[in-house]
């Protein structure tokens, strides 16, 4: 899961197919087989009608749904920017109709629109990375429900989702260089020091640290930087191998070794490689550690990024 460039950030759309299509077409054909014997015996005129009728049904029935789910469309209204993978995320999305939509990547439960409209889809991706798309699978069986027609969808999210690794269990020797940083003591955050300046709210800041002059005056809900004992900050490297799954567990520990030292009180500088090179910075959160992790990659991989889906190789 990683991010397209701007330029590949499109919508792409296959065509129209049945779906387990072979049981109402037998069931129709041996419908029509079976009125057209009768109709052939008893040598009435309304029998005959009636079987005309019921073969134009079944022909709509089964045919009429492709055409209805070609001129079905779907867009992502809105989507969320940080999800922690195995967690549903919501995304909002304008439907033209009665259709039924199944994520298809990342996976989520079916969504029934019922009508046109605005409608709330869960995807849960299941590893870290970062979503500029997702992929549906678009389905009709207007106007009778004989059968189901279905297309892929790949559409553009509204925003980068940056998924963030599970909680892993921390490196108990990054946890002990945290505890010896500094003056040797537990750096108390937000409850005590001079205020040094306001910032934004991030998650995770203590509610009793809200500077409500600041808030009203800029229009969103603002905190006291605080000024505490200095404390040396505690590197921790998150160096991804090339495997994904042995990826996934390392950014699982590197978090919880993070999410460990934060707790200390001490500073944190992750160190990453990403796809521009290897980048560092002092994270102050979980969630801001969450979405660097998200970003990160193995140096062998920095370089391989795949094309969006739909596109040629």
């Amino acid at each position: 899961m990683r991010a397209a460039p701007a330029g590949h950030r499109r919508r792409f759309e296959s065509f129209p197919l049945p779906h387990r299509a072979l049981g109402p077409v037998l069931a129709a054909a041996a419908t029509f087989a079976a009125w057209t014997a009768v109709a052939h015996n008893s040598g009435s005129g309304w029998v005959q009608t009636l079987g005309a009728i019921l073969a134009g049904f079944f022909l709509v029935g089964l045919v009429v749904p492709g055409f209805a789910t070609r001129r079905a469309r779907v867009a992502v209204a809105w989507s969320p920017a940080d999800v922690t993978a195995g967690q549903p995320a919501i995304i909002e999305l304008t439907t033209s109709g009665s259709l039924r939509v199944g994520p298809v990547s990342p996976a989520g439960p079916v969504l029934l629109t019922g009508a046109a409209g605005r409608r709330e889809l869960r995807i849960v991706p299941d590893h870290r990375g970062v979503l500029d798309r997702v992929v549906l699978d678009v389905s009709s069986a207007a106007p009778f429900g004989l059968v189901w027609w279905t297309k892929h969808v790949t559409l553009p999210l509204a925003q980068p989702l940056y998924v963030a690794p599970r909680m892993g269990l921390g490196d108990p020797e990054a946890f002990v260089e945290a505890s010896q940083v500094g003056d040797g003591q537990r750096r108390v955050r937000d409850e005590s020091g001079e205020t040094s300046g306001v910032r934004p709210y991030l998650p995770g800041d203590n509610r009793r640290s809200v500077h409500w002059p600041a808030t009203a005056h800029a229009g969103e809900l603002m905190v006291r930087e605080l000024e505490g004992p200095r404390a040396k900050p505690v590197t921790v490297r998150a160096e991804l191998p090339s495997d994904e799954a042995a990826a996934e567990r390392v950014a699982e520990r590197a978090l919880g070794t993070v999410a460990q030292v934060l707790h200390t009180g001490a500073p944190v500088l992750l160190l990453t490689n990403e796809a521009a090179g290897e980048r560092s910075g002092l994270v102050a959160t979980t969630g801001q550690a969450g979405r660097r992790l998200a970003q990160a990659q193995s140096p062998l991989s920095a370089f391989q990024v795949p094309p969006p889906p739909g596109e040629a190789q």
